[in-house]
């Protein structure tokens, strides 16, 4: 789908969603075996594993088993690698025809990055910051949650194929910056928002 086909993206990525198999196994899906949607928005390919309003499951290092109601589209952005050398995960929102996207960097217990999380189809940083929490414990904000960075799409673009998403940010840094966005970032991010009627 050409970027410029932003009109028709929402009813796009709704058909590609109803596409996943929601029956599939954690060993199915691991192993790239499993059905997935795939959508182009921004003329980026994504591959939905986890539609909004499904369940996600997962057992956690404890052996305590978790689950989890879907509040967003989940998956991977394809043809990107990450920190854990898979492709890049992203959240797609209501709002996917908004050039605005929110980079979370989650961290580990001990304050080092384990991967970053991509917010798409918000159109403001507490948006796509209440939503990324939505999906993990109540604790997560303080333990888990490091930088949110807002960015244009084209920017973003840059970003994946740089070697951003596989550096590690320092704890007091990433949280200094979650606390208290980047001015730059956070002005440009709302002025963008004006224009296009959503702040």
């Amino acid at each position: 789908m050409p970027a410029a086909d932003y009109h028709n993206y929402a009813r796009k990525v709704e058909t590609a969603a109803r596409r996943v198999d929601l029956d599939a196994t954690d060993a199915q899906r691991e192993a790239g075996n499993a059905r997935v949607g795939k959508a182009y928005v921004h003329g980026l390919e994504l591959a939905i594993e986890r539609p909004k309003g499904s369940v996600r499951t997962g057992t956690a290092a404890d052996g305590t088993t978790w689950s989890r109601r879907m509040q967003a589209h989940y998956g991977r952005i394809n043809r990107t690698v990450g920190r854990d050398g898979e492709a890049v995960d992203v959240f797609l929102g209501d709002h996917p025809k908004s050039q605005l996207v929110f980079v979370v960097s989650q961290l580990h217990a001990d304050g080092n990055l384990d991967e970053h999380k991509c917010m798409l189809g918000y159109t403001c940083h507490p948006d796509a910051k209440a939503a990324y929490l939505a999906h993990y414990p109540d604790n997560w904000e303080r333990t888990r949650l490091g930088e949110i960075r807002g960015m244009l799409m084209d920017e973003f673009k840059q970003w994946l194929v740089s070697d951003a998403p596989k550096k590690t940010p320092t704890r007091k840094r990433a949280h200094a910056l979650a606390d208290h966005p980047d001015p730059a970032s956070a002005a440009l991010v709302a002025t963008l928002a004006r224009e296009l009627g959503f702040g």
